[in-house]
């Protein structure tokens, strides 16, 4: 008696899960028709470049060109701090290069007042690091 009535559970659930799947499959394809209905509308009752669907599809488009545009200005950016801090670091140890030369060879040293291209590197610099928004 209680595997007949399992059964008959069993059989109901089958059908009641394949009325379910009618029901969503009927509002698929009215959505479907809806949808076909929305759009001919729009094409009828503006122009292509004015149709909020085509306008929609357009945003969420930029969207997401947007948002890969972002992720590689940050990299871009990444990587020309990481060339300033290099360059920087460059100019300054061939700035003491050239002191310690000028020390060995007898010559006068340059002083950092002096030192005008060191000076417009440093000023160049200092105006990108503040200039960044992090």
């Amino acid at each position: 008696m209680a595997f007949a009535a399992a059964a008959g559970r069993g059989a109901w659930a089958e059908i009641a899960v394949g009325t379910l799947e009618q029901q969503f499959e009927k509002a698929h394809n009215d959505l479907l028709f809806v949808q076909q209905r929305l759009e001919e509308e729009f094409d009828k009752n503006y122009s292509h470049d004015v149709n909020p669907a085509n306008l929609l599809l357009r945003i969420k488009k930029s969207t997401k060109q947007l948002l890969s545009l972002e992720g590689e200005c940050k990299k871009s950016l990444i990587v020309k701090q990481e060339f300033i801090e290099k360059t920087a670091s460059m100019v300054a140890s061939n700035r003491d290069l050239i002191r310690h030369m000028q020390t060995m060879a007898g010559l006068p040293v340059t002083h950092s007042e002096e030192d005008f291209a060191y000076s417009a590197v440093q000023t160049m610099i200092n105006e990108w690091n503040s200039s960044i928004v992090v």
